[in-house]
């Protein structure tokens, strides 16, 4: 769904599921910090859905992620997502 180099990746997901994943870290020295896992559960494997995989659990989604599969593409050098609305989700920078 997101490829980038790590660094550019780490800083600025572009992917609701990216940052999804960056919430539920508890990095060393934020003990005190709550985990904010991602809600619902993922589509299976053996049905997957023809749209988006993630629109069912993302806060960005709309009507057009539940019924489009994004395409991978360049939002910057290098950076490369499948999301409809990478540059809102950039915007947020959750």
């Amino acid at each position: 769904m997101e490829m980038a180099d790590t660094r550019q990746f780490l800083r600025q997901p572009a992917h609701p599921y990216t940052v999804g994943l960056k919430n539920s870290i508890i990095e060393i020295g934020q003990r005190d910090r709550q985990l904010s896992p991602i809600p619902g559960m993922a589509p299976t494997l053996t049905e997957p859905p023809k749209s988006c995989s993630f629109a069912s659990r993302c806060p960005f989604a709309t009507e057009r992620c539940r019924s489009e599969l994004p395409a991978l593409r360049e939002i910057s050098p290098n950076h490369h997502v499948a999301c409809h609305r990478a540059e809102e989700v950039l915007a947020h920078a959750i």
